[in-house]
């Protein structure tokens, strides 16, 4: 299949010559396909992105264009750069022929996307693109917002884009376009199992598990999609019927909706020909609103997520959050054991953790957390864990985990938190929400007056966490401190119990009644967990 697949190379591709471009889109089979051709010095690779190219798509595809800004940033980088980029896909295309016997998807080999991505560092990116290359934005952007426009309710800022957010999309999009050929051949190669309805929504999957994800224009991105999507899914009939027809949970419809327009719009433009009403944000926005417009009634038939997810239980199972996802979603079972498997034996994880950790500990809090058997762990808990356990799991993955996995998962996440000191987070990490509570119940509630993060603290963010977010000219904000005011306010909006042994709380406290609420510092603790984290990895 391989040599069928790249028999175009040994008939008719000749070797790169000094000046050429290093990445070319060329026809495949009297144009019946793509392929993206990547050729330095005697090396070249071929991948077919036929199945990953629609009609419409491939007739907007520009091939003389599609490159040009990619290929300027890679003279820019120089030849030892492009040389090692190149052995980079040579070892892609030999993991690619591997893969050809496979029978199954799960898990997806992130190892064809992931080392390229690597190579990359966005803000570098950025900066050619915007200061080197000097892309010009459509002339019809601003350069500020303007707030009147969500006073009067004509828009958000999550709809706008301003010139300093296109720059950003254009060199995500450059960065994207990198793997675009090892992600399409990778589709060709297992057509037969992702030609489905969520084709796009899986080979994301490749893109949104590394860390390309957490820059700003994917955060964008994922922003205007979700205000799109929840703008649509007013209407309960439109919200119904995309949820059958695509068969993805309804809070996972804005990263499906945003995954299709990656593929079908995004990665394949070129921007640096962009054009008021002709260019990206507008492709953009007129395929999501095209994808969401719905016009067929069968909102009867819909599975009521609610219900799925109530916590009472009533008559029925009391299936958690966690379990409804799975029930939605229809992830496959080997995908599902294959997640479980790796944190099933507690030594395991724990000897994938770079610090020492008192298995006396773990156990103590295995037992208290029993509770989390029957009870559904919050947001906040799961993205406590994405952070102790990015390394080890997908983060994306941990919702997927029946309650006896996350179970483990916060067992050990306490004994790793409290390790490293971060100890009152540990305890918050094991608790249950609950707003109905007694007064004698141990109980963490929210206060006021919450302390902001020091220079000091900022600087050694910035120090793990390259991605700054462009607010206006004068002011940036880093992606990782954006996160912490995100999840404090959700630990701030929610009342929480304590499960863990009360020894442990009275290491943190002088009396369990001090317990009752949140610390001000919350977010002071969130950003020293997150740097301790970092810095226990090393």
């Amino acid at each position: 299949m391989y040599i069928l697949l790249s028999r175009v190379i040994w008939s008719s591709l000749l070797l790169t010559k000094e000046g050429e471009p290093m990445f070319k889109l060329m026809n495949l089979y009297n144009k019946s396909g793509l392929i993206i051709h990547i050729e330095y010095g005697k090396a070249f690779v071929d991948f077919d992105i036929s199945t990953v190219i629609n009609k419409r798509n491939k007739d907007d595809l520009n091939p003389e264009r599609q490159f040009v800004l990619l290929n300027a940033y890679l003279d820019y980088k120089g030849d030892e750069f492009k040389k090692k980029l190149m052995e980079q896909y040579v070892k892609t295309e030999d993991t690619l022929i591997g893969l050809i016997n496979r029978k199954d998807i799960n898990p997806l080999p992130v190892e064809i996307a992931h080392p390229i991505l690597d190579m990359f560092d966005y803000n570098d990116v950025l900066y050619f693109v915007s200061e080197v290359y000097k892309v010009q934005p459509p002339e019809g952007l601003k350069t500020e917002f303007n707030t009147t426009i969500e006073t009067d309710g004509d828009g958000t800022r999550a709809q706008t884009y301003l010139k300093t957010d296109y720059l950003e999309l254009a060199a995500l999009i450059t960065i994207l376009k990198t793997v675009l050929g090892p992600i399409g051949h990778f589709s060709q190669l297992k057509h037969a199992l992702i030609n489905g309805v969520n084709k796009e929504y899986i080979l994301f999957n490749f893109i949104a598990t590394h860390r390309i994800f957490e820059t700003p224009p994917m955060q964008k991105l994922y922003a205007f999609t979700k205000t799109l999507v929840d703008i649509a899914f007013k209407n309960e009939e439109t919200a119904s019927i995309r949820v059958i027809e695509r068969r993805i949970a309804r809070e996972e419809m804005p990263l499906y909706i945003l995954a299709s327009a990656i593929f079908a719009r995004i990665i394949t433009s070129s921007v640096i020909d962009d054009k008021d009403g002709d260019n990206v944000i507008t492709k953009m926005h007129v395929f999501i609103t095209n994808k969401l417009n719905i016009r067929k009634d069968v909102s009867s038939a819909i599975r009521n997520k609610q219900a799925l997810s109530s916590s009472d239980g009533g008559e029925g199972d009391r299936d958690s959050i966690v379990e409804s996802y799975r029930v939605v979603t229809a992830l496959s079972v080997g995908e599902v054991m294959e997640m479980e498997w790796s944190v099933e034996d507690i030594d395991v994880v724990i000897s994938q953790i770079n610090v020492e950790i008192d298995k006396d500990i773990v156990k103590d809090a295995i037992l208290h957390n029993q509770v989390f058997l029957e009870r559904s762990i919050t947001p906040a808990q799961l993205t406590m864990l994405s952070y102790i356990f990015k390394d080890i799991l997908d983060p994306r993955s941990l919702k997927h985990l029946s309650n006896e996995y996350i179970n483990n998962l916060l067992s050990v996440g306490f004994a790793y938190l409290w390790k490293l000191d971060c100890k009152y987070l540990a305890i918050l990490l094991n608790s249950l929400a609950d707003t109905t509570v007694d007064d004698d119940v141990f109980v963490i509630n929210s206060s006021t007056n919450r302390s902001r993060l020091s220079k000091e603290i900022k600087d050694k963010l910035n120090e793990h966490y390259t991605y700054m977010r462009v607010i206006n000219k004068e002011t940036s904000a880093n992606v990782a401190e954006e996160a912490i005011n995100l999840l404090s306010n959700m630990i701030y909006s929610t009342k929480w119990m304590p499960v863990i042994s009360e020894k442990y709380a009275l290491e943190v406290v002088e009396s369990r009644s001090m317990l009752k609420i949140v610390p001000n510092n919350l977010k002071i603790l969130l950003a020293e967990m997150i740097i301790k984290l970092e810095e226990s990895r090393r």
